[in-house]
């Protein structure tokens, strides 16, 4: 027994002594590093040898083409690695007869390197390799020695879309059929890049079909938004590091980010650090390009000069786009100019269209302003909030592109955008409109028609800059082609114009003016101007231009009841006349009774006049109605009623705060009155609204909005004031400005005036038996200004600023389901945020004016608690006493029956008052009381 246990023991001895020995055996110290160029292919990697005896490592290689054709072999070549030493090999071929890779034609070969330690099983790895080049030559990106355009997308789902249970990276993201549909979708849309960016490892799919299918990739670390600490420095490495490991591999990458957002003034170690970080990510990988601070970093650190720009959601608007050919006040994207390094934009559009119909994502704070200020309350909301994402992305992306050459910086676009509806139980996804507006855009040959004169007559001519703008990768020079432009209604071509193009070389721009004619007999409405490229091999997509046309009589009317028309030029005059109406000069409003309507001309107070301020409010207080046009305010400034400011506005949209039967949308849908014909001057004038009123929560007690523009569509560009028996429409929307040469000005013109004759002036909005709060239809009318009247949509988010639905998900989305009261509330910020709540506030409250249906005697108002608490409310109804109630953690029901007076014209002003709490729940100076009002019933 004995012996046999010692024998056990020595058996037992010699395994370790092996075990130990094998552990000591030389060890490839990472996968091989395989890159290419056009013209080679290296392979680095390094042996360890942490035994005591000298060792021998054998390799070999042998990369074979697409048939399975040999190429080249190598090997086996031996190589000794000292005891306790490293040995790091590297060897090189230049195989002849290539086929290089590019998007266009994405030719992989296979390559097999094995590398056999001594005494040890032999290491396989075998990779798809193309041979490419992607370099810089002065500002602009070179692939395989040619100049090339990035035309990516920025926002993809891995890292970026979750699930119903807010998973981040869920299985769909991994299904090879879907990844492969994806991919087959994105290069229809002609698609040559994408960002997947952050931890990759579980999400090498998408790099094997970018690969394969033909899509450049950049990949890295962005974190950094709104950092303060250095810590975001090492942070940011450990996430890139392992990227750059992983993917370096692959051909597809060619872009590494390092840091996203990082605003080099809050911290002076973040330029040095970033700077650090670009040395370490070219140590681990030389032959890539680097972001080194995507959207901020001004080109000061990397290779890169990386812009956001959200030019057209965020702030400003789509007229702007011509800054792209010089600078804007950060950027000169001429050649050379600043960093002199290209510049991409892997941040643009925005129009976050996330919830489940389409509509615009309306989280409080950013999404919110903007959603309401681009397409307002529109009955068709996720129709239009589509039609928005689809015109911006072309818009944007084509006015970059046309730019784009040897005179430019400007290299690659990446909209940041909701392009998709997920289904992710069925593993699909379905493009919304904007990726056809990207498949146009992003044509490899883009035929682009800029204009800013949309709105035409019978009998005009549709005129634009026709750009021709060729980065045909396989076509080389575009020679013996044409253009042909049709105007195209309900199916049926309409007009056509053929141009002969000149011989347009590859990356060079061609552009000339190009008219169509607007033939007699077509409808008024939509039509489109298509743009077709005649040529046998060219990659041309085409495009679509969308315009508004009309007949002659367009803004006619039909109505006969005397308007008299205060007007020093006789402009105004002329051209209500012109259009149908029975419109009398006069010279002084004394001269006017109670029930003549009253017209003042566009421009009146521009100019001294004898006009006589206390003898037009006087006509009103008596019973008169008058319409105030389009008031630059320079002289009679005075005749504007307490309580009215006014402030440039500069906004394309106007919001029409009514139902699709009023008088102004007559003819007229709500999305066409988004940018009129461009008036002229230096710079592009479409603008709806240039200066806008701003109310105080005063003058709301007397002033209905019934058109308003802007951020939250904070100011005002329609609205009735009531004083005495009389009321002044007061409209700052610029028909006049374009009278006779805009259909859908002129129309809206003729509308402003039928509401002065033909409304019949009764003060706050005519409701339905229930309304709805954030359902826009049913409370139209009611919440025209909201920041003043303290009520905003409740968007999930409950006073935070996040992306989130209900559920958590950091970018999925519901639908807003009620109002919150905030008190008065400002924008503070360009991007849309909402201000703080006054410290030294115990209470806010939240007001709006509504004529309840015939019969309604009281009302209930159904609220919702959301928190864990219990929360108070108080309201109170015109010519009825305070009533209060407690709403229990998690309760949602109706609180009433609320009894009112109505005024002597039927209206009713309801206050909610709730309490605040500045400092509860760590929410600096932010409301906390969180009750959400879901909607107003009234009863017999």
């Amino acid at each position: 027994m004995k012996i046999k246990s010692s024998f056990n023991i020595l058996i037992i001895l010699l395994c370790c002594y092996v075990c130990i020995s094998y552990a000591e055996q030389p060890l490839l110290k990472e996968t091989p590093f395989i890159h290419t160029t056009a013209e080679s292919i290296t392979t680095e990697f390094t042996i360890s040898n942490s035994s005591k005896d000298d060792f021998v490592c054998r390799y070999s290689q042998h990369l074979t083409d697409a048939d399975g054709e040999s190429v080249y072999k190598i090997g086996p070549v031996s190589v000794s690695v000292a005891a306790g030493s490293e040995e790091k090999v590297l060897f090189s071929e230049n195989p002849s007869g290539l086929n290089l890779w590019s998007p266009e034609d994405p030719y992989l070969y296979r390559v097999v390197t094995v590398i056999e330690p001594d005494g040890q099983d032999a290491e396989v790895f075998e990779n798809n390799i193309g041979f490419r080049t992607f370099e810089i030559r002065g500002s602009h990106f070179y692939l395989n020695g040619r100049p090339y355009f990035l035309r990516a997308l920025s926002r993809i789902p891995p890292g970026r879309v979750h699930d119903a249970e807010s998973n981040i990276r869920p299985e769909i993201w991994r299904d090879k059929n879907f990844v492969r549909d994806f991919f087959e979708t994105i290069k229809d849309a002609n698609v040559n890049m994408i960002r997947v960016c952050g931890p990759v490892d579980k999400d090498l799919i998408w790099f094997d079909y970018a690969d394969k299918m033909g899509v450049m990739m950049v990949n890295g670390s962005y974190r950094g938004e709104g950092a303060e600490g250095e810590s975001v420095i090492e942070h940011n490495r450990s996430i890139f590091v392992p990227v750059i490991k992983t993917v370096r591999n692959y051909t597809s990458p060619v872009i590494y980010t390092l840091s996203n957002e990082l605003q080099w003034d809050k911290n002076d170690a973040f330029l040095p650090g970033t700077r650090q970080n670009y040395e370490v990510a070219k140590a681990v990988d030389p032959t890539r390009l680097i972001i080194g601070n995507a959207g901020f970093g001004r080109g000061m650190a990397g290779d890169i000069e990386d812009v956001h720009d959200y030019l057209g959601w965020y702030y400003g608007d789509m007229s702007s786009f011509s800054r792209y050919k010089t600078s804007s006040s950060k950027v000169d994207y001429r050649y050379g100019k600043d960093s002199g390094k290209p510049i991409t934009f892997t941040e643009m559009i925005g129009t976050y269209t996330n919830n489940r119909d389409g509509s615009f994502q309306m989280a409080i704070n950013k999404h919110h302003a903007n959603a309401l200020r681009l397409v307002g309350t529109s009955p068709r909301f996720a129709d239009d909030s589509m039609w928005y994402q689809a015109l911006i992305t072309k818009e944007m992306v084509e006015a970059m592109r046309c730019v784009r050459g040897s005179q430019s910086r400007i290299c690659g676009t990446f909209p940041f955008s909701t392009y998709w509806f997920w289904d992710i139980e069925n593993k699909t996804a379905r493009a919304k409109p904007a990726i056809e507006s990207l498949k146009m855009s992003y044509s490899p040959v883009l035929l682009s028609m800029q204009t800013w004169n949309r709105n035409l007559y019978q009998t005009d001519q549709f005129s634009c800059m026709l750009h021709v703008v060729n980065d045909d990768y396989s076509l080389g020079s575009l020679v013996n082609a044409k253009a042909r432009l049709s105007l195209v209604q309900d199916g049926a071509v309409r007009s056509t114009v053929l141009v002969d193009l000149p011989r347009v070389d590859y990356y060079d721009t061609f552009k000339s003016v190009v008219s169509l004619d607007i033939p007699e007999g077509i409808g008024a409405g939509t039509a489109y101007v298509k743009a077709e490229l005649i040529h046998p091999k060219a990659d041309c997509t085409g495009n679509t231009l969308e315009i508004y046309v009309a007949g002659r009589d367009f803004a006619d009317t039909d109505i006969k009841e005397k308007i008299f028309v205060y007007d020093n030029s006789g402009e105004t005059l002329k051209a209500l006349v012109k259009n149908g109406f029975e419109a009398v000069k006069v010279a002084a409003v004394d001269s006017l009774s109670p029930e003549d309507k009253l017209v003042i001309a566009a421009g009146v107070f521009d100019a001294q006049n004898n006009f006589s301020t206390e003898a037009f409010w006087k006509y009103i207080e008596a019973g008169g109605h008058a319409l105030v046009m389009e008031q630059e305010y320079s002289a009679g400034k005075d005749i504007l009623p307490e309580g009215f400011g006014l402030k440039q506005a500069n906004e394309l949209f106007v919001n029409i705060d009514r139902g699709p039967d009023h008088h102004l949308l007559s003819g007229l849908r709500h999305r066409d009155l988004f940018a009129f014909n461009d008036a002229g001057g230096d710079s592009v004038d479409s603008y709806a609204v240039s200066t806008g009123f701003e109310l105080t929560r005063e003058a709301l007690e007397s002033t209905e909005v019934a058109a308003n523009c802007d951020s939250q569509l904070a100011k005002a560009a329609v609205v009735e004031y009531f004083a005495g028996k009389g009321s002044v429409i007061f409209s700052q929307i610029e028909c006049m400005k374009r009278a006779g040469t805009d259909p859908v000005a002129d129309r809206l013109r003729t509308n402003l005036v039928s509401m002065l004759i033909n409304s019949d002036h009764l003060f706050g909005e005519q409701s339905g038996w229930e309304i709805k709060f954030a359902d826009f239809d049913s409370e139209r009318g009611l919440f025209a200004s909201p920041l003043k009247q303290g009520f905003i949509l409740n968007s999930h988010n409950y006073g935070r600023v996040s992306y989130g639905d209900v559920s958590g998900s950091s970018w999925g989305a519901g639908r807003p389901d009620g109002r919150r009261v905030t008190g008065e509330m400002k924008i503070t910020r360009s991007l849309g945020y909402l201000g703080h709540v006054d410290e030294k506030a115990s209470h806010a409250d939240g007001f709006f004016w509504v004529r309840p249906p015939k019969g309604a005697e009281s009302a209930s108002i159904a609220a919702f608690n959301p928190t864990d608490r219990p929360l108070k409310f108080a309201v109170k109804a015109s010519g009825s006493e305070i009533q209060t109630y407690t709403v229990s953690p998690g309760e949602k029901k109706p609180f009433g029956p609320l009894s009112f007076k109505r005024l002597d014209n039927g209206a009713v002003k309801f206050t909610i008052r709730i309490s605040v709490d500045t400092k509860g729940q760590n929410k600096e100076k932010k409301l906390v009381e969180e009750l959400v009002f879901e909607s107003l019933v009234f009863l017999k």
